[in-house]
């Protein structure tokens, strides 16, 4: 009997535990006021609110309904003044049962409840707040520390000089045929070597000819000089020469002595724009010894004072000129000069058409020549 009835069911699978109550008490509790389960009921309460739902279970001392905003309200029978019905009982689910403690009795599911009622709509619950976890904290990377470079000092590589080679040379003969037979032939290699602040410069020359039959020239000279200059204008050198004269019966004579010079002039226009004009003054001594085809010789010391000039006109005329000047020491009066100039023609790159003028005087002469000469030269240059 109690499986077939589902109040009874309900509270004694709910309360297995409580003592059991008379079957017939129940059955009058529940029959006389006709609120059962399943069935939508109204429970007036003792402060005269109303609640309304959907009757799931109850009992003597409380009763749970289903509402729309609570699935399973339970309310106390003492709250309730009064119960009321409204329409039939519908299919009731019932909460899912506590496990049975070990040792109680298991009674059988009670019977399917009456479903001829509508459904009513419940609300789902709300769902539960979900803690957000935090994100996990990512591993910084310790930075790698940066070598400091390392710095090499280098010593500079010095500039290793160049030097420079320029070379000229000059031939030519002059010529002549009347009542007097005359070939006289010249040359001249002019070759300078600049390495720095440092020049050398070598000047040879030699001539020779017949006039009549006789040897009217058959002279060498040979000079070399070396500059440095250490500052921008000045600079200091060093002169040295050598040579004979066979036809004037000098066997030889060669001159050595230092100096300083001068730039007074470097590269600037004289009388035309693109041409460059050069001066340079020299001071300086000179010690001299000469010897004759006679025996004769003579040793003396000389002031040198000289100058040069080198005039670019174009680029095709170059004139160029020196003048030396030596008085001797202790008797100004006795002195010899050199004096020589040159035109320069370029006919092409390499060869050059030049016109020569040498003057030379030497009063103290140890022979009977004339202490005094000319000579107007042309010749062909070829620079190299």
């Amino acid at each position: 009997m109690l499986e077939n009835c589902p109040i009874a069911s309900r509270q004694l699978k709910g309360r297995i535990d409580m003592p059991r109550l008379p079957l017939a008490l129940l059955l009058l509790i529940f029959a006389g006021n006709g609120f059962s389960a399943g069935r939508i009921g109204v429970l007036h309460l003792v402060n005269g609110d109303r609640v309304t739902g959907l009757i799931l279970s109850q009992d003597s001392s409380q009763v749970v309904l289903k509402t729309d905003w609570n699935p399973q309200l339970t309310i106390p029978s003492s709250l309730i003044s009064r119960k009321e019905i409204l329409q039939a009982p519908i299919k009731v689910t019932p909460p899912s049962p506590a496990p049975p403690a070990i040792g109680q009795m298991r009674l059988k599911d009670p019977a399917p409840a009456i479903t001829n009622a509508p459904p009513v709509a419940i609300q789902p619950a709300p769902p539960l707040p979900v803690e957000a976890k935090p994100a996990p904290e990512l591993p910084v990377p310790k930075p790698t520390p940066t070598p400091a470079p390392v710095i090499v000092e280098t010593k500079p590589k010095k500039k290793k000089l160049k030097g420079v080679w320029s070379n000229d040379l000059r031939l030519g003969i002059d010529l002549q045929y009347s009542a007097i037979k005359r070939a006289i032939a010249h040359s001249r290699l002019r070759s300078s070597y600049t390495l720095g602040n440092i020049r050398n410069l070598v000047d040879l020359s030699y001539s020779y000819g017949k006039s009549q039959g006789i040897i009217s020239a058959d002279r060498f000279t040979g000079t070399i000089k070396t500059d440095y200059t250490p500052r921008e204008r000045w600079y200091a050198y060093h002169l040295g020469s050598t040579g004979f004269d066979l036809v004037r019966r000098i066997e030889y004579r060669y001159q050595i002595g230092p100096g300083a010079g001068y730039h007074l002039i470097k590269g600037k226009p004289l009388l035309f724009e693109d041409s460059k004009f050069t001066l340079n003054f020299e001071s300086g001594g000179e010690f001299e010894d000469k010897r004759a085809t006679s025996g004769i010789s003579t040793q003396k010391y000389f002031w040198r004072l000289a100058e040069n000039a080198t005039w670019s006109i174009n680029d095709s005329l170059t004139f160029t000129e020196q003048l030396e000047f030596f008085p001797q020491l202790g008797e100004l009066s006795n002195h010899r000069y050199r004096f020589e100039s040159n035109l320069a023609y370029k006919l092409l790159k390499n060869l050059t058409l030049n016109f020569t003028v040498l003057a030379e005087a030497d009063p103290e002469s140890i022979t009977d020549f004339e202490p005094e000469s000319l000579q107007v030269r042309s010749s062909l240059g070829f620079k190299f």
